[in-house]
């Protein structure tokens, strides 16, 4: 049935009206939020826009389409603090993309420096160039595929310790005590990264490809199709 088939929400509405419900996982919920689907394999998770009175497992701080702007809105919130202190309580802080420049040390855009949050051994420059591409990398010798899309580089002191390798060794990301970042986008949908970060997983069911051959299928058997491809094609 049409109904029972999942696909990717568009970013942010998924989330919009979202309150916290007792997960051991927080998401902050970012304005500018973008690729949700990197959590949809979380078991659960809360959706974070203003401080909660509760400690957490694990906090993330997802992609953005405007990192300095979303986290200027994280400091009017108070949430930087309060990720500071879910940190200091004892909590893994991961960030992604976007997030994973707002906990380094600073992010330089047009000859101004935003102060990050500093948990990471990082410092990341804004560059009109995007960086897309498709990759494959390991953790603790586990494969996954992931992809970048993201502008800034983001530059690792020296000796850190990387999140993943990539295919061809370089190092990706950093981990620092337990605070990590990545530029791996679906990193947090593959099984190994998951567990090198205590995430539980949900529960399986249909593949992202699964999903969308079922709709096809379902289109193809239910639908006027010489019709369609009249008015639309």
């Amino acid at each position: 049935m049409a109904w029972e088939i999942r696909l990717d929400e568009e970013d942010g509405v998924a989330v919009e009206g979202a309150r916290p419900g007792g997960a051991t996982t927080a998401i902050i919920c970012l304005p500018r939020i973008s690729n949700l689907t990197d959590f949809d394999q979380l078991d659960a998770a809360d959706w974070i826009t203003t401080p909660v009175r509760r400690l957490y497992d694990t906090i993330i701080l997802p992609g953005t389409k405007n990192t300095v702007a979303d986290l200027e809105w994280l400091r009017e919130r108070g949430l930087d603090t309060w990720i500071l202190r879910q940190r200091a309580a004892g909590a893994q802080v991961t960030g992604v993309c976007g997030g994973y420049q707002m906990l380094g040390r600073g992010i330089t855009e047009d000859g101004v420096t935003a102060k990050g949050l500093g948990l990471l051994p990082v410092d990341t420059l804004m560059q009109p160039e995007k960086t897309v591409r498709r990759v494959r990398a390991s953790v603790d010798g586990a494969g996954f595929d992931a992809y970048e899309i993201h502008v800034g580089e983001t530059r690792v002191d020296a000796g850190s310790t990387p999140f993943a390798l990539l295919e061809d060794g370089r190092a990706e990301g950093v981990r620092h005590g337990r605070c990590a970042g990545t530029y791996l986008h679906d990193a947090l949908r593959a099984a190994p990264v998951m567990a090198s970060l205590g995430l539980a997983a949900r529960a399986e069911g249909r593949s992202r490809d699964e999903q969308y051959n079922a709709l096809a299928n379902w289109f193809d058997t239910s639908a006027n199709t010489r019709l369609f491809e009249k008015l639309f094609l």
